[in-house]
This record gives structure tokens, sequence and C-alpha cells, in this order.
């Protein structure tokens, strides 16, 4: 009884923890012209990597995030330069239902909340 009771206790902890973080999509999208490699997306609860991306490539992941809703991409590109974006930020209470972050020809990165 007393470990079903510990294991109940825990999934609640557990379950208040998910809720409490807001789901979203997140989207990378690359027009850079260029195969990318090592992209880790960074936001505020966590981030995710993409071994590598072809030019006109998209990639969707559904993450949990905790506001402030703020972004950073780093990635590199053909000559094994590294970049990184600055901060995107998307809001500071609650974040959009998906935010597209596209590397462009000039490997910047912007977003748009969606």
């Amino acid at each position: 009884m007393r470990k079903l009771a510990l294991a109940a206790f825990l999934l609640v902890i557990l379950t208040a923890c998910w809720n409490s973080k807001q789901q979203m999509y997140s989207t990378v999208v690359n027009q850079s012209g260029a195969t990318l490699k090592a992209i880790e997306v960074a936001y505020p609860g966590g981030s995710y990597g993409i071994t590598q991306m072809r030019s006109s490539e998209t990639f969707r992941k559904w993450v949990a995030i905790t506001p402030p809703c703020t972004y950073s991409v780093h990635f590199e590109d053909e000559a094994g330069k590294q970049h990184q974006s600055k901060d995107i930020a998307f809001g500071k209470d609650k974040c959009p239902a998906e935010v597209i972050l596209t590397i462009d020809s000039s490997l910047n990165v912007t977003g748009v909340p969606k």
C-alpha cells in the first residue's frame, strides 16, 4: 500500500510539472542554399538537435516550453564554420502556438510566430 501511495504521489508531481509548461510546435526552415549540420535549437526549458538539413528542408518538432518564449539557433555551415543566432523573442508571458525559425542565404536566423 505504501509503494502504491508513493507511486501515485510521484505521478501527480510529474504530471503537474509537465502541465505547467506550454506545449507548441517549433519549426526550422533551411533557405540558406547549403546543407547545414549540427543544428541546435535552444529555448527555455529545453533544446533539440538536428543532425543535418539540406537546403529547402523543414524540420518540425513538438516542444514543451516555459515562458519567456525566447529561442536561439546554433549550426555549422558546409565549411565547418560555427554560427549562432541572436536571441529571438516571441513573448514574455505566453508563447504562440508555433514558431517558424528560418535560416536565410546570409546564414541569419529570423523567427515569426504562427
